[in-house]
């Protein structure tokens, strides 16, 4: 069995050595960030950038206290103080949640700036809940209703005209979303959120780019949103994918690792993981003929019992 492990590394400094400091996020209070004057800062956020509103922000075509890049649907923004001496007020939309930044110039400000989850870097808490509350938050995983689901998503243009009810709430959106490990490659092209049961089903492609077939387990598949993994409830894929080909994959997360709601936005930034597959070799059907079927309560086909002719030839 393989493991793909894939490892992104940030670097926009010539010493590997320094680390990249990581700020926890808040959405209570203004975090005061260090910006470059001699070169830009890289803001990394753990989710996707929807919005940016803050006085004084230019990207470049127009006079501004600071000059700033971001790239479409990205978690990345990038910025640099142009005018020595001055701050200024930035809110950061993500998703539906908004973050205050307080810039500061800072010459030696590092070049890339980390924001962690406030949830994450303040770790798990433990808090009591009553039996009724644990019920009432747990998701209802019924497959025959996951299934109805991925029906909708797949067939969304056809049937949102004649059941627009079971669309009320429903978000989709195109997209081109790929992870990439240079043996294989998996593509997301569309995305449909239903938020009343918190379903998110995600349609793609696997591309084996390998010259031999491989097996995939489908257990193996992870949805990651930066470097949150969410479990996935569904997967529709071939269990076998041929060399050089692709084929198409069909995902459904549904909650969080606890089975509890976890929200996500359908502009958030998704990637499907492969991380386990293996060389597919084609069953041998000799096999079969080594296997003690009665070990297993298994009685095969009685055999009539052989007479043996007597002398003379008689029976």
């Amino acid at each position: 069995m393989k493991r793909i492990l894939l490892c992104l590394t940030l670097s926009l400094s010539c010493s590997l050595a320094q680390k990249i400091p990581e700020v926890p996020l808040s959405r209570d209070h203004p975090i005061v960030v260090g910006i470059g004057t001699e070169h830009a800062t890289i803001l990394e956020f753990p989710s996707t950038i929807t919005g940016l509103l803050g006085y004084g922000l230019s990207d470049g075509t127009e006079p501004g206290d600071y000059h700033y890049a971001h790239p479409k649907e990205s978690h990345l923004l990038s910025l640099r103080n142009v005018r020595p001496g001055k701050e200024a007020n930035v809110s950061v939309l993500l998703g539906r949640e908004l973050v205050s930044l307080r810039l500061v110039p800072n010459k030696a400000a590092p070049p890339t700036i980390r924001f962690l989850d406030a949830d994450a870097s303040r770790g798990p808490k433990a808090r009591r809940i009553s039996a009724v509350g644990v019920k009432e938050k747990r998701l209802d995983y019924a497959s025959d209703k996951l299934f109805n689901l991925l029906k909708l998503a797949r067939n969304e243009r056809v049937f949102r005209a004649y059941l627009p009810h079971l669309y009320k709430d429903a978000e989709s959106r195109q997209a081109e979303l790929i992870y990439d490990d240079e043996n294989t490659a998996t593509v997301i092209r569309q995305l449909h959120r239903f938020p009343k049961e918190d379903v998110l089903v995600l349609i793609g492609e696997i591309e084996n780019r390998l010259d031999y077939p491989i097996q995939i387990d489908p257990a193996s598949f992870e949805v990651r949103v930066a470097k949150r993994v969410y479990p996935v409830a569904l997967v529709d894929a071939p269990e076998v994918v041929t060399g050089g080909a692709s084929v198409p994959v069909h995902l459904i997360v549904k909650g969080d690792s606890e089975g509890n709601r976890a929200n996500l936005s359908i502009k958030n930034d998704f990637r499907i993981v492969l991380s386990e597959y293996c060389r597919y070799e084609e069953p041998d059907p000799q096999l079969a003929g080594y296997i003690d079927a009665s070990l297993f309560g298994e009685v095969g086909p009685q055999q009539p019992d052989t007479v043996v002719p007597k002398e003379g030839g008689q029976k």
